[in-house]
């Protein structure tokens, strides 16, 4: 057992409100562009920092550092609006929700994130960080091709903003073959006393 290990990420996750209304958004959009897997509304998050394989016996120590980083963060107010993709612009492999608001305050926490773990022997990437909330991946394609998939992600459904306030940091644990992929470990809030390990089964 000394060789076990977690496959570990660092998010912001979604309140459940907002997890439902992008839920009901992704159908109505899936019916006019295919892709071969959309996101459960359970694992809908913004990434702060993927870790990979972690083993067990360092998870406390990566605990530790998020408990003194959250303490010292505030929270801060964000908004889902608009579509974009990563890929090729014919055939996507990621659909991702975009984010308006605080964008400052959502970077300069990221890069407190990144500064934590760095000691943990888990640096940041060196391309720039940019924000989103993954919907979908690989596209299928559909009859409309290309033009089919613009409009589709042109749809007004995506224009109006959906507010909240992000005020807790999460330790995801990926489990590959569950739906919903990911687990919460440890919740720590943002700017408030952490009063003991948080861990949501």
């Amino acid at each position: 057992m000394d060789n076990a290990e977690s496959r570990l990420f660092i998010a912001l996750p979604l309140p459940s409100d907002l997890q439902e209304e992008l839920a009901v958004r992704c159908k109505r959009l899936s019916r006019s562009i295919s892709f071969k897997k959309w996101v459960h509304k359970e694992d809908l998050h913004i990434t702060l920092q993927f870790l990979g394989a972690v083993p067990i016996n360092r998870i406390a120590h990566i605990e530790q550092s998020m408990r003194e980083l959250s303490l010292a963060s505030a929270s801060f107010d964000l908004s889902i609006q608009g579509l974009g993709s990563f890929g090729l612009a014919a055939s996507p492999r990621i659909l991702w929700a975009g984010l308006s608001g605080d964008i400052a305050a959502l970077k300069q926490l990221q890069q407190s994130v990144v500064r934590a773990m760095t000691p943990h022997g888990f640096p940041g990437e060196d391309r720039p960080y940019r924000p989103h909330i993954t919907l979908a991946k690989h596209f299928r394609g559909n009859d409309g091709g290309p033009d089919a998939l613009h409009q589709g992600m042109s749809s007004e459904d995506w224009d109006s903003p959906l507010g909240w306030s992000a005020n807790e940091i999460v330790l995801f644990e990926t489990h590959m073959s569950r739906s919903p992929m990911y687990e919460r470990l440890f919740t720590f809030p943002l700017g408030a006393p952490f009063s003991g390990n948080i861990r949501d089964n």
